[in-house]
């Protein structure tokens, strides 16, 4: 059987209203997060305690990886690795790579930053990118979430020094 028009136009408006609420919850959600870090960014240990363990692989290459992280939830580590260029120069013309693969379909994502720093919060991924605007700052921060779905953009911060962040986006 056919609906009417007016049933179609009640489904669609239904349809778009479940997106905009689905879409205002992600972005409360993502403020929550943001918060919460640029709060912590503010404490004199900043993220230190939700940082991720790497793992050196070569020194001659700047090269780590990160063991035990299950980011598409087979129950299987996917591959997280990162190559950090430059670690002494603030300034540095080249970025830093991170790169993961899952386990469970080999697709692989990858980000590039001046800086790059993984940490979990509230049993989420999450990559937290850092380049200095000037010798003397500010340095800005995004923070993305590594998923199994790819790498996505969660909020960004200005830090007029290491300690000293404020949530602008």
């Amino acid at each position: 059987m056919f609906t009417t028009s007016k049933k179609v136009k009640k489904i669609g408006l239904g349809m778009f209203g479940a997106l905009v609420l689905m879409a205002a919850v992600s972005a409360h959600a993502s403020n929550q997060l943001c918060t919460a870090v640029g709060d912590q960014l503010n404490k004199s240990l900043g993220l230190t305690p939700f940082f991720v363990e790497e793992t050196l692989a070569d020194i001659n290459t700047g090269s780590f990886y990160i063991s035990n992280i299950d980011i598409d939830n087979d129950q299987i580590n996917d591959v997280i690795s990162l190559i950090r260029i430059e670690p002494g120069n603030i300034l540095s013309a080249d970025n830093s790579l991170l790169k993961y693969t899952l386990s469970s379909n080999k697709k692989a994502y990858k980000i590039e930053a001046q800086y790059l720093s993984v940490f979990r919060f509230e049993a989420r991924l999450f990559v937290l990118t850092s380049k200095w605007l000037s010798k003397e700052g500010p340095i800005a921060k995004n923070i993305f979430e590594l998923g199994k779905d790819g790498i996505q953009y969660r909020c960004a911060f200005n830090c007029t020094s290491v300690n000293a962040c404020f949530q602008h986006e």
